[in-house]
Order: structure tokens, then C-alpha cells, then sequence
């Protein structure tokens, strides 16, 4: 039985991409490094943990502490605006109306973290929130222990190749979720135990339980094949 989803917050929660493609090419722009000409090209490139990307692909030779005061300062100004998918609210609704412990783990910038979910007004919603998370494994686990729950009934949703490798570490039920970043081409190789081409789609697995959502995975698998 599922009891307990975290959710990674961009490009899973968070509809963000563009927002953030504006915010990391400024700040590479800011930094001395090179930035992409595309959303399309830094969908390919970027990746976690997010460092390794600016410095080998946007070519900042500044360290982590500047790139992350500068991501910041220019988030604050940038004008287009932050949204959710439209299905995410409905989602922690419902998992609320469950009694299901919701979290989120993401390696967004913890005070651009909450002060987001706050604006959306889906603070009550969350009872765990974990921002600055550069490996997940380890806020992964506090939110296991945090709630007492087994790696067997907790799932952990993201957008990205990162995300499904931090939680097999964990052993809990990973979740790719392919409205994100990365393209479905990345994240079937990592073989997640869940695919959910819309958010709305957890609801059947948190409904079924286990077992079934383990065959229902295998039955998708094989149909994308």
C-alpha cells in the first residue's frame, strides 16, 4: 500500500522550464560562461547534480557559491512566472483526502522553494519540503524516517534521469514523469517502476496498491515497446 509521494519540484510540479532556461542562461551570461541558444539544447544538456552542467556545458569557471547567489538574485527579477502543471493540484488534493504523506526533494534553491509553494498556496498540502537538495538519497530517506514509513510504500516522482537513479538508491517506488525535461528516450533506460505520461495518472497506482501497480507497470512496458 502506497502511504507516503515526494515529488521532485521543477519540471514535475513546477510547469518551470522556460522560467528557468531564462534564469541559468542569464546567470552563465552573468558568471563568464557561454550560454545556450535554445530551450530544445538545454533540455539535452542539463542535468543533475547541476554544477557539472554550468561548468563542462555552459563553461563558468566560477564556484558552485557564485553560480548559486547569481541563479538567485536573477530568479527574484525574471518575468515570466512560475506555474503548476494543471493537474498537480487535484494530485495533492487527492493524496491528502487519502491521508497519504506528501513531500517534495529538489534541488531548487530552498528560499525560491518555498516561497513558490507558498505563492501557489499549496503549503498545507506539503509536509515535507526540502530545497538546496544537490543528491536526493539522503532527504529521500529523512522523509522515510520522518514518517515511519518503509522504502516500499513511498514513491518518488521526477522529470529526470537523476531522480530516478537517487531513488533506486533508496529503494523506494521510483516515478517518471514525461511532461518534464528529460524525454521519454532518457528516462525509459532507467527503467522506473512507474510512468506517468500526466501527473493525474498516480492516482491509479495510489488506488490499486502494490502488487497491481507493479503488474500495470510491467503490462505499459511492454505497450511502449
Amino acid at each position: 500500500m502506497i502511504k507516503g509521494v515526494i515529488f521532485d519540484w521543477n519540471g514535475t510540479l513546477s510547469d518551470d522550464t522556460l522560467r528557468v532556461f531564462a534564469v541559468a542562461m542569464k546567470t552563465a551570461k552573468k558568471v563568464g560562461g557561454k550560454p545556450l541558444r535554445s530551450v530544445a539544447e538545454f533540455k539535452r544538456k542539463v542535468r543533475n547534480p547541476w554544477y557539472p552542467f554550468y561548468r563542462d556545458d555552459l563553461g563558468c569557471r566560477v564556484k558552485k557559491a557564485v553560480i548559486h547567489k547569481w541563479f538567485c538574485y536573477y530568479l527574484k527579477r525574471e518575468k515570466i512566472r512560475e506555474k503548476l502543471f494543471r493537474d498537480a493540484i487535484p494530485l495533492l488534493r487527492f493524496l491528502n483526502r487519502r491521508n497519504i504523506k506528501v513531500g517534495i526533494v529538489s534541488s531548487y534553491p530552498t528560499v525560491c522553494l518555498l516561497a513558490e509553494v507558498r505563492n501557489h498556496g499549496i503549503s498545507t498540502l506539503l509536509g515535507f519540503v526540502r530545497g538546496d537538495c544537490h543528491t536526493k538519497a539522503g532527504h529521500i530517506k529523512d522523509f522515510l524516517k520522518h514518517y515511519k514509513l518503509r522504502p516500499e510504500e513511498v514513491v518518488f516522482v521526477g522529470d529526470m534521469m537523476f531522480d530516478i537513479k537517487e531513488g533506486r538508491k533508496c529503494g523506494v517506488i521510483t516515478a517518471a514523469y514525461l511532461g518534464g525535461v528529460d524525454s521519454k528516450s532518457k528516462l525509459l533506460p532507467q527503467k522506473p517502476d512507474i510512468v506517468l505520461p500526466r501527473l493525474s495518472a498516480l492516482r491509479r497506482y495510489v488506488k490499486l496498491g502494490n502488487h497491481a501497480t507493479y503488474f500495470l507497470c510491467a503490462l505499459m512496458y511492454a505497450l511502449m515497446k
